[in-house]
């Protein structure tokens, strides 16, 4: 607070004080007078509160002050007027006080007899403690400055305070805590509850605390008047030390964490209660926990005087949430999860080490698990309290890979290889003689390898590629071709194969001229003339065998390459958490037991298999066994993931049936008929419901108020585990909002859509009960109506135009008293009176608002290559907002609209080529929708561009921003005319 340091009367304490002494719900009251022994009440200490008024008694003035308008020397607060309003909500949603009975005083309200100054709080403290009666109870709330003088007196300060130094003068302008007490004790109410959030800023340089405050004395009811019956305090902070606002959230931590206490964060998760005892508990540890990195760390502490701490003050809706477990594999692999409920993600995070828990409501969820390289998987679960917790998804890897495997003679660093994968060059790895492709999706690809010295007919080929697996490819060089000696009666034959463990065999006339085997993929012999039969062939390859008849000519040489392709891969197959050298373990391969090689982090290989489709299945004696259909390839190695789950012990013969229910309104009463012999249960909804039911079929009744009833027919089995999960529906009403057209009306700051040319927007499916309604129009201050809508029924809304100030003005730049202006900007520059505007947030003048006007202003750049102006600007979030580029021989103009903070693609609106000064000025006029912009040049003046768009902006006011971080211009010698 900014008060005078040198002033005798403000060197006592200021001091942030809130004393609570809190809050029973009717919900609370209810469950106290028709279930007490539940509470545990039979049995409390002497003394102890059990009852508190009904909700009929219960009475609450609330006051917020953010501004002190009449005092320069307060410094203003942030969150005091939200801390007010949040308060009022839970006292009326939680605590079971009337709306009606609710008194909200803020500096924000258009009611001149609720703005918070002296003589209204007065006035309305008056007023209502004449209502509360001796057996009601009052709640006064007090969100804004506060402070106590060394002669011992502690005061609130109204809104329309004044800090002159003078204690007399204080006396008569502040509300005195003395005063406050005497308004309720001559009200003989015997139970006070008082909220005090004072001193909300920083403290000046040298005040410090004592253990006993006038402020926190002032408010022991409990001391001062024997008539009240109830004092419970609870204070935000130790007396004579800070509390603290934040920032983020633009409230106080205390009161944050007391709404948010009351809201249902401090409540019993089994039976939704909040106990006195249960709310310090959580205030306590939040408030400490939230102000931990404060410069001073914010300590709460509590006075419960009167034995009240299990008495319960509030009651919030149960809770049926269900810890539910996504568990992805492979458990290495980050997946991303995302939980649905009827189109609206509720739930979206990432597997930790394979598994995220998400507490869910009964219900049928869509689970969607993605992973980089991976398949996206798909699975619609079922949550409810006796049901499935876990749904394991397994991820199939979406890509593959390709080797390579080169010819000795080719060499992968060699310049002129080249590997394209369906028309594209592809990058590669190297691993000695073989390349290896990696991450290609799943498919047929065209592979390419290009090189002088391979044969052409291996330099192209198809690789069918599934997720997981590894092809291989097989390129040979073209083989030498020996050239007979001259004069030779022979003729030279060569053969090239991709299987160098292949045998070759010649015959002429059917028998065996020449037999040999492929050496490094090669095989080379001289012939005489003639006709030959040549076959090919090797172990676990096909064809069986290759054949061909070739012809030899004397002195000629020739060639031949032959490709086998294996019947024979490889499954490895990774066991998860199974250890290789298990003993237990069991791999079968179409019904019979198989051999295996062990390789790194638990996985096996099984080799030289079969081409065609197998059953692979995996035993263990302590999981359950799982099968998996493989279909393998001659040549290829496919890759799987088995995970073995535990094996369960067989459950015990049921007897009974259970039927569990889970509704979504706490105060509901569950009625059980049975088809055959009647009623058999009632039982209301504040807790899990679970029925053991004998065999039979069951009519289900659930019935709350004001929600329409539910039922159903359920059929219970011996054995059988039946959820259901209800859903009341509420009685709703519908709401014709009637106004202006083109309105935008918002419900609880929901878009609903906008009045039509009929004047009318019909809301429909509204759910009885208090609501805010919003209207918003351009040109129009908005409105905003908070109503208890009960039936059908139609609300009127006025809109009130934005008054233009019809007055023209100039600006010298002497100061920026007149312009809401960001910090980024600074004055003077060169010493001259002038603006420097940097930084992309808008600064407005304060003093006018134009439709059609005048504009002039001089702008020299001094950083970047851009200018940017505002104009017709409702607020720093919509606006017209026009871009000038200038270089030494150019200037462009641009346009954009901004519309709650979202910019529009740019306009280009034209140009202006010539050589152009340091300083330019510029004419804006804007009449209508056209706004024009002109350059005053030596040559005269020079148009710029016309934007013919300006309808939705009709009028506003005028700014400054820059374009870009980083671009600075300065603005001087403006003047602005309204035009007709």
């Amino acid at each position: 607070m900014n008060f005078n340091p040198g002033s005798k009367v403000y060197m006592g304490i200021l001091v942030r004080v809130i004393a609570l002494m809190f809050i029973v719900g009717v919900a609370a009251v209810d469950a106290q007078n028709n279930r007490s022994t539940q509470k545990g009440l039979d049995a409390l200490p002497d003394g102890e509160v059990k009852n508190l008024p009904e909700k009929g008694k219960r009475w609450a003035l609330i006051i917020g002050i953010n501004k002190y308008e009449k005092s320069k020397s307060i410094s203003p607060l942030i969150g005091a007027e939200n801390d007010a309003l949040a308060l009022k909500g839970a006292l009326k949603d939680y605590a079971g006080f009337p709306e009606n009975q609710i008194v909200l005083m803020t500096t924000g309200t258009q009611d001149d007899s609720l703005k918070p100054t002296r003589g209204n709080i007065l006035t309305q403290l008056s007023r209502i403690t004449d209502k509360v009666g001796e057996d009601g109870l009052f709640l006064f709330a007090f969100s804004g400055h506060g402070i106590s003088t060394p002669d011992g007196q502690a005061f609130l300060l109204p809104s329309d305070a004044d800090m002159i130094p003078r204690l007399f003068y204080l006396v008569d302008s502040a509300v005195a805590v003395k005063r406050i007490q005497d308004y309720i004790n001559d009200s003989h109410i015997k139970q006070v509850i008082v909220l005090l959030d004072a001193c909300r800023n920083v403290p000046r340089q040298g005040a410090k605390g004592n253990d006993a405050t006038p402020m926190t004395e002032g408010f022991k009811f409990n001391q001062l008047n024997k008539d009240v019956k109830v004092a419970v305090t609870m204070y935000a902070t130790a007396p004579g030390k800070f509390a603290w606002e934040h920032m983020a959230t633009k409230r106080g931590y205390f009161m944050e964490a007391v709404v948010n206490g009351l809201s249902g964060e401090a409540a019993d998760k089994k039976t939704g209660d909040i106990t006195l005892g249960s709310l310090i508990d959580y205030v306590g540890n939040t408030v400490q926990s939230n102000t931990a990195r404060e410069d001073s760390q914010q300590v709460p502490f509590f006075d419960t005087s009167g034995n009240s701490q299990r008495l319960v003050i509030a009651k919030t809706k149960v809770s049926f949430k269900v810890p539910f477990s996504i568990r992805t594999y492979p458990l290495t692999v980050d997946a991303k999860v995302i939980i649905r409920s009827q189109g609206k993600t509720i739930r979206e995070g990432t597997s930790v080490d394979g598994e995220l828990t998400a507490d869910l409501d009964h219900g049928t969820y869509e689970v969607e698990v993605s992973a980089s390289k991976y398949k996206t998987e798909k699975k619609q679960i079922s949550v409810s309290v006796s049901g499935k917790t876990v749904e394991t998804f397994t991820l199939a890897q979406r890509t593959g890979s390709i080797v390579v495997y080169l010819a000795d003679t080719i060499s992968p660093d060699d310049k002129n290889l080249r590997v394209f994968l369906d028309g594209n060059q592809k990058s590669f790895t190297k691993v000695a003689n073989t390349l290896v492709l990696s991450d290609i999706d799943e498919g047929d690809h065209r592979l390419r390898v290009d090189h002088p010295n391979i044969m052409e007919s291996f330099r192209e080929a198809t690789i069918s590629l599934k997720g997981g697996e590894e092809r291989a490819y097989s390129v040979p060089a073209k083989p030498p071709v020996p050239t007979p000696s001259p004069g030779s009666s022979l003729g030279a034959f060569s053969l090239n194969a991709n299987v160098s463990s292949a045998r070759v065999v010649i015959r002429s006339e059917g028998k065996v001229l020449r037999e040999g085997e492929i050496q490094k993929n090669e095989f080379h012999t001289n012939l005489p003339s003639g006709t030959y039969d040549v076959e090919v062939m090797a172990d676990k390859h096909k064809p069986k065998p290759w054949k061909k008849q070739i012809t030899i000519e004397q002195g000629r040489s020739l060639s031949e390459a032959v490709v086998l392709t294996s019947e024979v891969g490889s499954i490895v197959v990774d066991l998860d958490t199974i250890a290789p050298g298990d003993k237990g373990l069991q791999i079968l391969l179409d019904g019979r037991r198989v051999n295996f090689t062990k390789r790194a982090d638990n996985r096996v290989e099984l080799t030289d298999i079969e081409e065609g489709t197998h059953q692979l299945r995996v035993e263990h004696p302590s999981a359950i066994p799982v099968s998996e259909k493989v279909d393998l390839q001659g040549g290829g190695v496919m890759n799987y993931h088995l995970y073995l789950k535990p094996a369960t012990t067989a459950a015990p013969t049921p007897t009974t049936g259970t039927l569990a229910i889970g509704v979504n309104v706490p105060t509901a009463r569950v009625v059980i008929k049975s088809k055959t012999s009647g009623f058999h249960g009632e039982r209301v909804a504040t807790t899990d419901l679970r029925f053991e039911l004998p065999p039979g079929t069951y009519d289900v009744e659930v019935i709350a108020d004001k929600y329409r009833v539910w039922k159903q027919t359920v059929l219970i089995n011996l054995g059988d585990v039946k959820t259901l999960p209800v859903a009341l529906e509420p009685d709703v009403v519908q709401v014709t909002i009637k106004g202006p057209a083109n309105a935008s009306i918002y419900l609880d700051k929901s878009l609903k859509g906008t009045i039509t040319s009929t004047g009318e927007l019909v809301l429909a499916d509204i759910i009885p009960g208090n609501h805010t309604i919003e209207a918003k129009l351009s040109g129009f201050k908005d409105s905003r109506v908070e109503k208890n809508f009960t039936a059908n029924e139609a609300l009127n809304i006025k809109l009130t135009a934005i008054v233009a100030d019809a007055s023209p003005w100039s600006e010298r730049f002497e100061s920026l008293e007149y312009w809401d202006a960001p910090r980024s900007w600074s004055l003077g520059w060169n010493g001259h009176k002038n603006v420097v505007i940097s930084g992309t947030e808008v600064g407005l003048e304060k003093r006018s608002y134009y439709g059609n006007f005048e504009l002039e202003f001089n702008i020299n750049i001094i950083k970047g290559k851009q200018a940017a102006w505002v104009v017709r600007a409702t607020d720093t979030r919509s606006y017209y907002l026009f871009v000038l580029e200038k270089s030494k021989e150019r200037a462009k103009l641009y346009e954009y609209t901004s519309k709650d903070g979202e910019l529009s693609p740019r306009r280009s609106l034209g140009d202006f080529s010539g050589e152009l000064p340091d300083q330019l000025h510029v004419l804006v006029t804007a009449t209508g929708k056209d706004i024009r912009t002109d350059l005053d040049l030596p040559d005269g003046r020079q148009l710029l561009g016309v934007f013919s768009g300006a309808q939705d902006l009709p009028i506003g006011r005028i700014g400054f921003r820059a374009f870009a971080d980083g671009e600075q211009f300065v603005v001087l010698d403006l003047q602005c005319r309204p035009r007709n």
